[in-house]
Parts: structure tokens; sequence; C-alpha cells
């Protein structure tokens, strides 16, 4: 059976530059997101565009079917939002058993900005750091170890020595050739216009953001920062460290 690799996160951290650094590997089959189909259908009232695909099924259970049928066949690699799929994930111990759990966080005092001006009307659960920390615990709590977890600022910092972590950590081979690639916008990402601009406008991991971080005064988003803060501090203790990796 295949190897499949399942990066959770929440919005803007920097994930889908990482999903294209997976997809320059051009070892892994890769699935952009694939249980928002489920979330932003059967879950949620919550508005929002995306340009599906007609024939992608929309169920938790046909997504993560489908999912291990790919895995049956060749590597995999998913990423997705961890409230996406929340309490049917954190329930569902053999998917998460069949594959390698990392997960990717970023500082909300600026993800939670930088998802303000795709996406003003989000709520507080959409945030999603919340979800991610459930779901980290869970795979610890399974596995009896601590999962890997990278730091988007680390990440951008030092992306060859993260990587080579990460590539060490799940078991694949290193491949320096995948940390730079042609600005362009991966047919996976169509689903989502608006949402991958800088990603789409990067050469490199390095390079995956424009944003200028500013300090938010919206009250509702200080609410939503201040909430999800201390999930994003639990989870970075444990975060790959650039001084360590460098060494």
């Amino acid at each position: 059976m295949s190897h499949m690799i399942g990066l959770w996160t929440h919005p803007r951290s920097i994930s889908t530059a990482f999903e294209r650094m997976i997809m320059e590997r051009n070892d892994y089959k890769v699935f952009h997101e694939p249980f928002a189909y489920f979330y932003f259908i059967h879950e949620t009232k919550e508005k929002i565009f995306h340009r599906g695909e007609k024939d992608h099924p929309k169920s938790y259970e046909k997504i993560r079917n489908m999912l291990l049928d790919a895995k049956s066949k060749e590597p995999i690699f998913h990423k997705d939002m961890a409230y996406h799929c929340d309490e049917k994930i954190i329930n569902d111990k053999y998917f998460l058993q069949s594959q390698m759990n990392v997960f990717l966080v970023r500082d909300p005092w600026k993800a939670i900005p930088s998802h303000n001006k795709v996406r003003p009307e989000f709520s507080l659960h959409a945030a999603g750091y919340e979800a991610l920390y459930k779901l980290f615990n869970t795979v610890g709590d399974l596995t009896g170890s601590t999962p890997l977890v990278i730091d988007a600022d680390e990440l951008l910092a030092n992306p060859k020595a993260v990587v080579e972590t990460f590539c060490v950590k799940a078991g694949i081979k290193y491949k320096p050739e995948a940390l730079a690639w042609e600005p362009g916008s991966p047919k996976e990402w169509n689903a989502w216009p608006n949402w991958h601009t800088n990603a789409s406008q990067s050469s490199g991991l390095s390079s995956a953001t424009s944003e200028i971080p500013f300090r938010p005064t919206d009250p509702r988003l200080l609410a939503y920062i201040h909430h999800h803060l201390p999930f994003y501090e639990s989870m970075k203790k444990h975060a790959v460290k650039v001084s360590e990796v460098a060494a």
C-alpha cells in the first residue's frame, strides 16, 4: 500500500505554497482541500465562492474513501483545514492511522487579518486554530508521540532546513529542486479563485507571501485572535526550530 501524507492547517497559513512544493516533487498525487466540499455543502450555512468540480464526492465518507482508494494505487498528499471535517475526522481513527499527519500553523496576528481580507464574513470557528489543536491532540493520543508541527515563519525563514526535516520525518527523499518553481496557478487551485494570489505569484517558499503584517484594531478580529492565540502557542512549542535543524 502506498504512502499518504495529510497536511492539516488553518486558513492563510502558507499551506498552499507548501502544497506547491509537494507538486514540484512529481512523486505524489495532490488533493487540494477535498473536505471543503463536505463542509460548505453539509456542515455550515456560511457562504463562500467555491468553484468546485461537479463530480467530486461531497459526503465525509465518500471523500475519505476517495483518498484511501487513491492511496492504494500511488503516493498521496492532501492538505485541508481541520475545521472542514472537525468531529468526523477526530472520530475516524482508521483514517488518521492510515497516513502521516503533519500540522502547519501561522501566527494568528498574521493569518487572521489576512483571512479577513479575502473573506470578511468568516466565523470564529473558521479561523481554524481550535479545531486544529483538537486534531493535533487526537493524533498525538493515537500515535503515542507528538505529531510533526511546522511554523510558517520558520518555514519562510529557512525553507531548506525545515523541508529537509519534514522529508526525514516523512521517510521520503529530500528534493532541493522542489523548493523553487515557475509562478502560476495549478489546476488544483481553480476551485478557489482569489484565495491563492500570493502563492500563484511566488517562485519558491521564501517568496510565498508579499503581505505586510499589521496590527488590527477591529474588535471582532481582536477577539478572534485572542481566542485562538493559546491554541497556536501550544502547537508552536512543538514546531521545528530553525536553530535545531540548521545546527
